[in-house]
């Protein structure tokens, strides 16, 4: 157990504190704790498998002491937890009955909590393939079996892939490997699975490896490159690279993530000739193995980051939670999920006022990436009630997507709808629907927006920007700078501003300036490469203002400048993220860009001499 407190916390005092419960050798809590207590941040950080002389009382206020120490569990991590693992005990033979209470007690520990990471429980690796498949992405074929050599077999080619049916029980563990079909073992020299469920699945043809991090809404991804299928993540030859997100993958993840309330999740996913194949996605996956061969700490800060402001929300709350307290979860989601579970067994055609609209015809020409901007035929639509633009917003920022009708009262009327609030969203739908003709429509749990592609500037961006890196993959430089510029011209900036603090649309705008930033990333990486520093450089600093210390646009920026000759400022960017990095996390610049300092510092002083 450690405790990373104020130095000046009162041992009287009942703080509200991050609990962090994982295995020893976690590098992930290691890293977050010491950033926790660089901001001041009190935390308490539990090995589930040390647990001996741990002294533990639940106060009925909800609050824990421990060790003689009063805390709430502000928010509550745990990773790791292996089912059955005995703790360490100070009798000479730890029971299962001994170990299970203990267990049971860890397990819980988030549920008394404000927010408990990584989200919700864990669905199982089925029920996630089969969601990733209704989602729109490819998954591999799959079969739960007793006799693994037998399924392999009837999946066809060389080799198959053999999974356990439940969650990892570690993390260090490397990824479970393809086999030969005769014998289809779960890992090199475990000999053939027989008599106990496994997953089987076929081996598919790929790239490369993408490993996607969701953390509470912002992406980070990582290309992993092995010279054997086989090969572990420890062989020498392994590469890793932090890369863009593919738009198509970012859609995946973000709807997964929201349909299984995670704010925590790595996402893997192969790279096929094909498209993306989802494998699985894992609330304890890691994240250091990745920032360290890739030379960055982007997920590191973002966790921290997140963590943090969980922390300062819930402290804020300042009541401490009794036990069974429902835990707070992802703005906008929540709402939608418990409020549909109390709406079953109502009728699943809910009635709308009879309108004599436009049936949904040319000519819409509807715009999110700036101000909301809605004209049909070339006329502004006369849509000036705030809650009607904001109906139209919410269901424009998800096209052609189910938005549920309790997830629109809850976004609507923030929490506190009156009993009228069904029949009153009906009127706005049917005031919608004289306008914009049967494109709203009721589809058994909410009401969807049927938009073509060319009628809202986000899904020609969405288009536009994910032709840009295919064609930047390749090789095609010329037209790849043309797509993304096409693009970027459709950001007219400050997405939705007069809706600011509407959660729901919070979260759609921190997608969309994500995928802004990713888009000029490309665009200005690609410009520097062939030799147009100085028009990356008019660019980036129009985008760098949204992200000032994005290690990514930093790097791109210092780049260009140092292309324009102009080194003395590059160096200044690298100093000014620097200073900025250790004042709000206390964290220094990643190696990469360290690096890259490195190196245009080294070609300034070769300059000088």
């Amino acid at each position: 157990m450690t405790w990373g407190l104020p130095a000046a916390a009162d041992p009287g005092t009942v703080l509200p504190c991050v609990v962090l419960v994982d295995q020893a050798g976690s590098a992930e809590f290691t890293g977050l704790q010491r950033g926790l207590s660089a901001l001041g941040v009190p935390s308490l950080r539990i090995d589930a498998q040390a647990l001996a002389g741990l002294a533990l009382t639940l106060e009925e206020d909800g609050s824990l002491r421990i060790d003689g120490r009063r805390i709430v569990p502000a928010v509550t991590w745990a990773r790791h937890l292996p089912p059955g693992a005995a703790p360490g005990h100070a009798y000479p033979a730890p029971s299962p009955v001994m170990a299970g209470p203990w267990h049971a007690l860890i397990g819980r520990l988030p549920e008394l909590s404000r927010v408990r990471l990584p989200g919700a429980g864990d669905p199982g690796r089925l029920v996630r393939l089969r969601d990733a498949a209704r989602a729109g992405v490819r998954t591999p074929r799959t079969i739960v079996t007793t006799d693994a050599a037998t399924a392999a077999g009837t999946l066809g080619g060389p080799r198959a892939v053999v999974k356990p049916l439940d969650r990892h029980t570690t993390g260090t563990t490397p990824s479970l490997v393809p086999c030969p079909v005769p014998g289809a073992n779960a890992m090199p020299g475990t000999g053939p699975v027989r008599g106990v469920p496994v997953i089987v699945q076929e081996y598919v043809e790929h790239r490369a490896e993408l490993r996607v991090h969701h953390v509470d809404g912002v992406l980070r991804a990582f290309r992993v490159t092995r010279p054997s299928p086989t090969a572990s993540r420890h062989h020498p030859a392994v590469t890793v690279a932090q890369v863009a997100v593919p738009e198509a993958v970012a859609r995946a993840v973000r709807e997964l993530a929201g349909r299984w309330e995670l704010r925590y999740a790595a996402f893997d996913f192969l790279l096929t000739a094909r498209g993306p194949v989802f494998l699985e996605a894992d609330g304890d996956g890691d994240w250091h193995w990745y920032e360290t061969r890739a030379g960055v700490e982007d997920v590191s800060r973002a966790v921290l980051a997140m963590v943090r402001d969980l922390h300062a929300r819930a402290a804020r709350r300042n009541s401490a939670p009794a036990p069974g307290t429902t835990a707070e979860m992802p703005a906008g989601r929540t709402a939608g999920r418990a409020s549909m579970g109390r709406v079953a067994g109502r009728t699943l055609v809910e009635p709308v006022a009879e309108d004599t609209g436009p049936a949904g015809g040319a000519g819409l020409d509807a715009r999110v990436l700036g101000p909301l901007d809605l004209n049909m035929a070339g006329t502004p639509l006369p849509v000036t009630a705030r809650k009607a633009r904001l109906l139209i917003a919410v269901l424009l920022t998800l096209p052609n997507e189910v938005v549920p009708t309790d997830q629109l009262i809850a976004t609507l009327w923030q929490d506190a709808p009156p009993p009228t609030a069904r029949k009153n969203l009906q009127v706005y739908i049917s005031t919608m629907r004289r306008h914009l003709g049967d494109r709203i429509s009721f589809h058994g749990r909410g009401y969807r927006m049927a938009v073509e592609p060319e009628e809202l500037d986000l899904l020609r961006f969405r288009r536009l920007a994910g032709a840009g890196r295919d064609l930047r993959g390749r090789r095609e430089a010329g037209a790849a700078l043309e797509a993304l510029e096409g693009a970027l011209r459709l950001w007219r900036g400050g997405p939705l501003a007069e809706f600011a603090g509407v959660p729901m649309l919070d979260e759609a705008i921190g997608r969309f300036t994500e995928a802004y930033l990713a888009a000029g990333e490309d665009w200005a990486e690609l410009a520097i490469e062939q030799g147009r520093p100085a028009e990356a450089l008019a660019r980036l600093d129009e985008v760098v203002r949204l992200s000032p210390d994005r290690e990514r646009l930093v790097a791109a920026r210092m780049r260009a400048l140092a292309g324009c000759g102009r080194t003395s400022e590059a160096l200044s960017q690298y100093e000014s993220v620097r200073r900025d990095l250790a004042a709000r996390l206390g964290l220094p610049p990643s190696p990469a860009l360290t690096r890259l300092y490195e190196e245009i510092l080294g070609g300034e002083k070769q300059g000088a001499a």
